[in-house]
């Protein structure tokens, strides 16, 4: 469930940061190319806080396989280590067709929680 707790439409050309800067760095089974079912099996929003805090989540612990466990991981660390709102469960972002607001609003609260994100056009990272 979405909850009104920020300006979609603000918040789009953070997200839109966030995407170039995927495409400046590269993780196995992360491929994003819109906000909805890129995002579903939890493998991107694991990348982006492994990217950031390898410390908080391992993404080799990830599987693409498990998408409900990738997701509850990614959701409970960015909630109780980065004091990230939980507005989506795992069982609403695991489904065909995620609601893209709601990704483009969490994965924006992950770029408010990661302000020090490079430029996109930085050495590729390999994980």
């Amino acid at each position: 469930m979405l909850k009104q707790c920020c300006n979609v439409t603000e918040s789009k050309l953070h997200v839109a940061y966030v995407i170039l800067f995927f495409h400046s760095c590269s993780y196995d089974n992360v491929n994003l190319t819109n906000f909805d079912k890129s995002w579903r099996d939890g493998m991107a929003f694991c990348a982006i806080i492994n990217r950031h805090r390898p410390d908080l989540l391992d993404f080799d612990d990830c599987d693409l396989d498990t998408p409900l466990e990738n997701l509850a991981l990614a959701f409970s660390v960015a909630e109780e280590k980065l004091d990230i709102v939980r507005i989506v469960d795992p069982e609403d972002v695991c489904v065909p067709k995620p609601d893209d607001k709601a990704v483009l609003t969490y994965v924006s609260f992950l770029h408010h929680a990661f302000p020090d994100m490079p430029p996109p056009h930085w050495k590729k990272v390999r994980h």
